[in-house]
């Protein structure tokens, strides 16, 4: 089957912390804008192993060449092509008052955690959510250690050889981020404009 890569300008708004990959040994999720003002979902990147030309970072723009995910049947989700660069275009500066973000940011009107759960798996997913309360914000502590399974992925990393530099090894945050509905816990992404 033929697969439709194309190249994408992204506007970077949000990049999750690494997650250990049996496919690809550590990755990242970004959600950003096209330059057309739809969102975007690129998974997975294996950021920290590309060179650091090619890393990248929030309100910067990117190209990025991807096709449209397979396995992911969210509207917004694209696969990156993990054998191109990903090349780092420019940086979108806060200025004062951070005008240039919210042109771009608060472009599509903001939607409700309840829109997006009553629209379904297949629709959109993606989108900037204004709170009208916010009622708190629980930091919990959790394990400073890996569930097994990623223990395993790392001791299979060093079998063939001296294993990864110290600077490289993958640490847990040892905390989970919660609100009083912790249905939302570590899986709300939230862009700071």
């Amino acid at each position: 089957m033929e697969q439709n890569w194309r190249e994408l300008k992204v506007l970077v708004l949000v990049k999750t912390y690494p997650r250990p990959s049996q496919h690809h040994q550590e990755v990242v999720c970004t959600a950003g804008m096209t330059e057309e003002g739809k969102w975007i979902r690129l998974y997975p990147i294996n950021y920290r192993y590309r060179p650091y030309t090619q890393w990248f970072r929030k309100y910067e723009w990117i190209k990025v060449v991807a096709v449209k995910h397979s396995n992911d049947p969210r509207p917004e989700s694209y696969r990156p092509d993990p054998d191109k660069p990903i090349e780092t275009v420019s940086h979108l500066p806060a200025d004062r008052d951070w005008s240039a973000r919210k042109k771009i940011v608060l472009a599509n009107p903001p939607a409700t955690m309840c829109g997006l759960q009553k629209s379904g798996p297949l629709s959109q997913s993606l989108a900037v959510v204004k709170p009208k309360i916010v009622h708190d914000l629980v930091i919990e502590k959790d394990s400073p250690s890996w569930e097994p399974k990623y223990q395993k992925l790392f001791e299979q990393l060093t079998l063939f050889g001296p294993g990864l530099p110290d600077e490289m090894i993958l640490r847990r945050l040892p905390r989970r981020d919660c609100g009083r509905d912790s249905q939302f816990c570590n899986s709300t992404l939230i862009v700071g404009y």
